[in-house]
C-alpha cells in the first residue's frame, strides 16, 4: 500500500527529534509549531488526501495516517499534513473507508447515501453513478514525484 510520507520531502522532517515535535500538556500533548511548519513544507503545503492548499501550516491538522486506536504509532512517518475537513472526516476508521467517504462526498450521491448504504447497495448489485477516487499522495506517487 501506497503511504503519504513516500509523496513528501522527508530531508525537511529529518532535523527533529519526536521530543521536539510534541509538546506536553496538562491535557496531553500537542504539536509544535515549528514541526506543524516543516510538515507543510514536506507536504508542498497540501493536504495529502484532497491535495487542497492548506492555507498556514497554523491552520494545518497533523492527521496520524494510521490511527492511533487502530495501532498508529507517535513516529514521522504516521503523521500527514492534512486539512481540516478530511481530518474531521477521516475520524478514526481505516483508508478503505475514508476512501468510500471521500469518494461519495465529490460524486453525485453526496448528501443522499452514506458509506454503509453504498456497500449494501453494491452487494446486491445496483449500479450507481460513483467512481472510487484517489487520495492526492496517490496521485503524487503515480507521477513518480521523488523528493
Amino acid at each position: 500500500m501506497n503511504h503519504p510520507n513516500q509523496a513528501r520531502d522527508n530531508e525537511i522532517l529529518n532535523k527533529f527529534k519526536i521530543e521536539d515535535a510534541l509538546k506536553i500538556t496538562p491535557n496531553g500533548y500537542r504539536f509544535s509549531l515549528k514541526f506543524k511548519r516543516a510538515l507543510w513544507l514536506a507536504s508542498s503545503k497540501l493536504c495529502a488526501y484532497c491535495g487542497n492548499e492548506v492555507e498556514n501550516h497554523k491552520s494545518m491538522n497533523v492527521d496520524h495516517f494510521v490511527p492511533k486506536s487502530k495501532g498508529g504509532s507517535e513516529a514521522f512517518d504516521n503523521y500527514v499534513c492534512s486539512c481540516s475537513y478530511c481530518n474531521l472526516s477521516k475520524q478514526a476508521v481505516d483508508m478503505d473507508e475514508f476512501r468510500i467517504r471521500m469518494s461519495i462526498s465529490k460524486s453525485p450521491l453526496k448528501g443522499i447515501i452514506n458509506s454503509a448504504q453504498l456497500k449494501q447497495l453494491t452487494e446486491i448489485g445496483v449500479k450507481l453513478p460513483f467512481e472510487i477516487q484517489k487520495f492526492h499522495f496517490e496521485q503524487v506517487l503515480e507521477k513518480g514525484v521523488v523528493f
